[in-house]
């Protein structure tokens, strides 16, 4: 399946959840990076020996970067990109999960449902207005085809095309990613732990220096103020909680795989497969509930 062929609310609102993402994250940064240079700028008069007027032209800088970040905290509380960020991926995971539902008719779109057509339009209206996401929908994706031919073919398809086509499109893709996502995560989490014991480990350092007179400033607090930065960004985008996680989501779509590869009925391709349509959107409800959404 390509993105062209899922409805154009999925496509729409995945497009949406990534940019209020970004915006979400690079405001945070933007914060994290202001503090810190506001550290730094206080610092500077105590590493260096400078005149009363450049230290005092450098706390007026240092004041109006806080003021900036100031600033951007208000536009981020104001501007609820986070929560925008949520709500459409909800919707994005909600239309991808009625677009499967209904290639592999499963109910309410069964093989002798006449109208299983206009109830998936009227299901993807449902999901739209359920969140209050118009403004993030407004210009995303020019197509707004909500039943592509592909979905069609596909629903049309014999019991045996159609288990291949959801174990290959949907089940192995999911797993994939999620073991992508598991890893990628881990491994950020690593590098940031480290890199916070490594600055902690710079600034007790620095500190056992000052005090047995080897040097004669102290860069303890700009180096906190870094490792604070780290563990924020860190738990900001829940690296190890992610991890783990998606490790979890992936052992379990391993396992349904293997059963719906043996379905053998169309019940049993049924059941299974909205089996692993609730993991899926179960694993989604969780992710929902760490980031304390709705």
């Amino acid at each position: 399946m390509e993105a062209s062929d899922y409805p154009w609310l999925h496509r729409a609102a995945n497009t949406a959840s990534d940019k209020t993402q970004r915006k979400h994250f690079s405001l945070l940064g933007i914060q994290l990076g202001i503090f810190l240079l506001v550290g730094v700028l206080v610092a500077v008069p105590t590493w260096v020996l400078i005149s009363a007027q450049t230290a005092n032209f450098l706390a007026e800088v240092a004041g109006v970067f806080l003021a900036a970040g100031l600033l951007i905290a208000a536009v981020t509380r104001q501007k609820k990109y986070e929560q925008a960020w949520f709500e459409c991926r909800a919707v994005a995971e909600s239309a991808k999960k009625l677009a499967w539902r209904y290639m592999m008719l499963l109910d309410p779109f069964t093989a002798d449902c006449v109208d299983a057509d206009n109830r998936f339009l009227d299901g993807l209206e449902a999901v739209r207005t359920e969140r209050d996401i118009a403004g993030e929908l407004a210009g995303q994706e020019v197509d707004r085809t909500q039943l592509s031919e592909r979905m069609k073919t596909v629903r049309s398809r014999s019991f045996d095309e159609r288990k291949v086509f959801y174990l290959v499109y949907r089940v192995a893709d999911q797993r994939e990613w999620y073991e992508r996502r598991a890893k990628s995560n881990g491994r950020r989490a690593e590098w940031f732990f480290a890199g916070v014991l490594f600055i902690q480990f710079v600034a007790l350092t620095n500190l056992l220096f000052k005090g047995s007179g080897f040097v004669q400033f102290s860069a303890a607090g700009v180096l906190m103020t870094l490792a604070a930065s780290f563990s924020a960004w860190a738990q900001a985008r829940r690296y190890e909680e992610l991890s783990t996680a998606y490790s979890v989501a992936a052992e379990e779509l391993t396992h349904l795989e293997n059963l719906i590869a043996l379905a053998e009925t169309e019940t049993e391709l049924s059941s299974r497969i909205a089996s692993t349509e609730e993991a899926i959107s179960r694993e989604h409800t969780s992710w929902k509930a760490r980031r304390r959404v709705r």
